[in-house]
């Protein structure tokens, strides 16, 4: 739980990250490991400030479990938050870790949540709620007057008119939450998607846009807004292979107007040029970068164990797509990797990606940042995305988190791998 400061970092870190810091000022004055819940969930979801991390936990009380909305600060020794659910939720907020269904997601001020846990999965009626950090309250802003099973294989039936929101997605300006939504029909059937906009007092919707080619809802496996609010990118992929409409889309919020940027065959062959023959069954999240000229982008194979993924990154205009700046390793082959990227965020100028790898480089000094925990087990870089050069931050232990998010803040706070840093 201690704080290590710069001075002390010269005397464990190699000079290799020297050059990085000198190009673009991110020097580490502060490493300290997240206090987290005892029973936090696989998936942290930093803050976009780099200053709190929300997350679904688990409290075991004798034989019963209950489960709650959390929130951590970056303070060493801070006590986390709980906050009880605010309608019933059979498997917690976030039921299932690996899906790409993301129970909430924070507001760009850092000041809100938006939270519809996960319905598609659980397949329990959730509606679009609102927690404001400070005030601790919970604002329904979507409520369909319906609470129970969706569909009646899963025990129920939901009435004509239920809503179903998924991949909550807030507007730059802090005044819109994009969700794909699915309305039950009078049949009792789930009709197809549509791209909805709400606004954050009201809870009133506009429909932007159907999702494109999806006959069915949980087609959008992601979605980001970019900074200057002017489109959403989203991934697509139907339950049933479409080639014609699988892949990344960008929609003009303006207008609706949507255009495949990339298509799902263009993804697999980014990634098959690292990583031959892997099998692709996920795709995302799909990250902005805060100048807009680049999308972040993951893929690979999310079921099995281990989890085999690849960061990309694709061009806004073009569509064209590389693959993020990992070093290569003495024990890489056509099939491998023995560096992997687990985490990744956009510098705040979207100039460079910070990334925490899994693996050690012989030829890299490994001395762990975290002098209380020597038991390092990954890296953090530092990649320019226009040049591709990639430099060494330092090593740390595997912390506390799961795959894809992390968050680097404006005023240089980051959270990545279950650590809050400091970069300057």
């Amino acid at each position: 739980m201690r704080r290590l400061w710069w001075v002390t970092l010269l005397l464990f870190v190699s000079v290799q990250w020297m050059p990085a810091s000198a190009q673009y000022g991110a020097a580490i004055s502060d490493v300290s490991p997240l206090s987290l819940s005892s029973g936090a969930g696989v998936r942290l979801f930093p803050s976009p400030d780099g200053q709190l991390v929300a997350y679904d936990s688990s409290i075991r009380l004798n034989s019963h479990v209950d489960r709650y909305f959390t929130l951590s600060t970056i303070e060493p020794g801070d006590e986390p938050a709980y906050y009880d659910k605010p309608e019933d939720l059979p498997r917690g907020f976030e039921a299932d870790a690996t899906s790409f269904y993301i129970p909430f997601a924070w507001s760009p001020d850092s000041t809100r949540l938006a939270v519809t846990s996960q319905p598609l999965v659980t397949l329990t009626d959730t509606d679009l709620w609102i927690f404001d950090v400070a005030g601790e309250t919970w604002t329904n802003l979507a409520d369909d007057g319906y609470s129970g099973s969706l569909t009646a294989t899963a025990g129920g039936a939901a009435p004509g008119g239920t809503i179903v929101d998924t991949q909550p997605t807030w507007s730059p300006d802090g005044t819109q939450i994009a969700v794909e939504r699915t309305v039950v029909g009078e049949d009792g059937a789930l009709d197809s998607p549509t791209l909805v906009l709400v606004d954050a007092e009201t809870g009133e919707g506009r429909d932007l846009a159907p999702v494109p080619g999806a006959d069915s809802s949980g087609a959008v496996l992601s979605m980001d807004w970019s900074a200057d609010g002017s489109t959403l990118a989203l991934v697509v992929r139907q339950q049933q292979p479409d080639m014609e409409n699988d892949g990344l889309w960008l929609v003009e919020v303006e207008s609706g107007k949507a255009r495949q940027l990339v298509t799902l065959a263009n993804i697999e062959a980014a990634l098959h040029s690292v990583l031959a023959d892997l099998p692709v069954t996920g795709v995302g999240p799909v990250m902005w970068s805060p100048d807009g000229s680049r999308l972040l982008l993951w893929a690979g194979k999310v079921d099995g164990t281990p989890v085999q993924v690849w960061t990309l990154i694709v061009d806004a205009e073009s569509g064209q797509i590389a693959s993020a700046p990992i070093p290569p390793h003495p024990r890489d082959t056509d099939t491998a990797r023995g560096l992997r990227p687990l985490q990744a965020a956009w510098s705040p100028d979207g100039s460079h990606l910070l990334t925490f790898t899994f693996g050690l480089h012989p030829d890299e000094d490994s001395t762990s940042l975290d002098p209380a925990n020597p038991s390092v087990r990954g890296a953090l870089r530092l990649a320019n995305v226009e040049t591709g050069e990639s430099r060494l931050l330092g090593y740390l232990p595997l912390g506390s988190t799961g795959l894809y998010f992390a968050e680097w803040g404006a005023d240089g706070h980051a959270i990545i791998n279950g650590y809050h840093l400091v970069l300057g």
